[in-house]
């Protein structure tokens, strides 16, 4: 956890944050959440920001160390949150129709605090990744939030939200009560990725074994992930959208985010799929000597949804 003296804000009137730092920040009550964050030292894009979202192991700055390096290519604000166990329990669920905050708020609250501190856009588009656990909060705060969300990129989810209308939410896309009724085609109009390791087939007690989810969504990440995937291309034609979706396999990883970074090119293909479906916005300039220099392209298997276009070694972007 971020220590006290670390979680000082700078104050609004200066409309600055510390550019090129990782900082250790927290917002007020009564959502107390810990984050990470992160402004390139180079050009800032305003109107956009890069939410990464741990999984139960709680890994917020791994994923902050990690993405970094693409948030200072971007241009981008990087926001990470650490959901802690006591007050956001069930985060991935979003703690819809629980007592606490709700997560997705708690979120808000954060990037609300980083726009006012740095001088961002009111309200900038989320370009939101999520790992395990956080991939499941990563597509149903955009099942929520369509208006404010650019692309999503899921990492080995447990399982997923189906976008069935007769199911209640989080379980499809039905009315839950204390929630308005999600907009299902601006939902599905949002571009998504799921990206799971080849090897990510282990059924241990993180990953939700129960029978339902076996028949609706199959016994695997690697099969609930391609599963989500279909069934939000069934829905797109549906409704008449043509919202590029896309299912990858990670070449020799497991369940494991420093691997997926490491071994499985992960943050090359988080940056690749934005970047193919104009999520992100070129920056004009860039300070020089700033990012390492992107490994050579290794030749590998061509990913499932698309030819291979980055490297699958980019150890450097992994503190």
């Amino acid at each position: 956890m971020p220590n006290a003296q670390s979680r000082t804000m700078p104050s609004q009137a200066s409309g600055r944050l510390p550019r090129g730092r990782l900082l250790n920040l927290q917002t007020s009550a009564p959502y107390d959440l810990a984050f990470h964050a992160y402004l390139p030292r180079a050009s800032l894009v305003t109107d956009r920001v890069l939410v990464c979202i741990h999984g139960i192991n709680r890994q917020a700055r791994d994923q902050a160390t990690a993405f970094q390096t693409l948030a200072e290519q971007l241009g981008t604000a990087l926001i990470a949150p650490l959901f802690d166990t006591v007050r956001y329990p069930r985060y991935q669920r979003l703690a819809v129709g629980e007592d606490g905050p709700r997560a997705d708020v708690a979120l808000d609250a954060a990037i609300t605090q980083v726009v006012e501190a740095a001088g961002l856009d009111d309200n900038p588009r989320r370009l939101l990744f999520g790992y395990s656990g956080g991939g499941q909060f990563a597509h149903r705060y955009a099942a929520l939030h369509p208006e404010r969300v650019a692309a999503v990129v899921i990492g080995a989810a447990g399982w997923y939200t189906l976008p069935e209308s007769q199911r209640r939410f989080p379980h499809g896309l039905g009315q839950r009560n204390g929630l308005p009724a999600i907009d299902i085609p601006a939902y599905l109009d949002i571009p998504m990725a799921v990206l799971v390791g080849d090897l990510d087939r282990d059924r241990r007690t993180s990953f939700n074994c129960t029978g339902s989810k076996d028949r609706d969504q199959g016994q695997t990440r690697v099969d609930r992930g391609r599963h989500f995937i279909a069934r939000m291309r069934c829905a797109i034609r549906e409704h008449g959208l043509e919202t590029s979706y896309r299912f990858e396999l990670l070449p020799g990883v497991g369940h494991s985010f420093t691997s997926a970074v490491k071994t499985g090119g992960l943050v090359y293909r988080v940056e690749a799929f934005l970047a193919e479906v104009g999520a992100t916005k070129p920056v004009e300039t860039r300070a020089t000597g700033l990012c390492p220099a992107r490994p050579r392209q290794q030749k590998g298997p061509t990913p499932e949804g698309g030819p291979l276009a980055w490297p699958l070694n980019p150890a450097q972007a992994f503190g």
